[in-house]
């Protein structure tokens, strides 16, 4: 189903796993300072809006968001259940939505509560444990992140993310508790829901959106 992309419409509740490019991740980075493998890299997140209305954010990354940090300094950080407008992927709806990637994650609404607060046990561990942030070589990053938060509270990371993305969601592979490890086979048939929405972003997006 398509339907007109408006800014100021309200949300359904419901976590999301977004992506959007590390050129618009890190602040005032220059895209020719990448290493060619992060040129076209994404970088993700989950947001949870509320019945309420109110977003929160889970995302990991180096501690200082600058290009500085692009390829790893430290101990990945994690900003977890503050407000989506207080942390590094707060975006214009109305001029960047077309960029990012966005799916709503299959949880019935009475069970939002519960599953964000399992994923916000696993962030407090992730913390707990150190991990060092590493963009090359071993890519081990915010999209490890959310692959080991996904993994570990039920969700295959695989299949929440459209086949043509994975490729530029390095780290993604990675689950930070269990790696290394034997990457699950890809559906010979992948939902195509998601594989149209990705098609979208690539295409540079359009003022239609898939509701997914």
């Amino acid at each position: 189903m398509k339907q007109k992309q408006n800014s100021t419409k309200k949300e359904k509740a419901g976590i999301y796993l977004e992506t959007k490019p590390v050129v618009d991740t890190f602040k005032n980075i220059n895209k020719y300072f990448l290493p060619k493998p992060l040129e076209n890299s994404h970088h993700a997140y989950l947001r949870y809006v509320t019945s309420e209305g109110q977003e929160l954010i889970i995302r990991g990354g180096p501690k200082n968001n600058n290009q500085l940090n692009a390829l790893g300094t430290g101990s990945i950080h994690m900003q977890s259940n503050i407000p989506f407008s207080d942390s590094y992927d707060y975006y214009n709806r109305g001029t960047e939505a077309n960029k990012r990637f966005s799916h709503k994650l299959d949880i019935d609404e009475k069970n939002l509560d519960q599953v964000w607060n399992k994923m916000l046990k696993i962030s407090d561990e992730i913390t707990n444990e150190q991990f060092p942030y590493d963009n090359l070589p071993q890519q081990q990053n915010s999209n490890s992140v959310i692959r080991t938060i996904l993994d570990e509270t039920n969700f295959d990371g695989l299949q929440q993310i459209p086949h043509q993305l994975l490729k530029h969601l390095p780290g993604y592979d990675k689950n930070l508790f269990s790696y290394p490890r034997i990457s699950k086979e890809i559906k010979e048939d992948p939902n195509p829901e998601l594989m149209r929405a990705w098609d979208s972003i690539m295409k540079g997006g359009n003022d239609e959106k898939d509701d997914i």
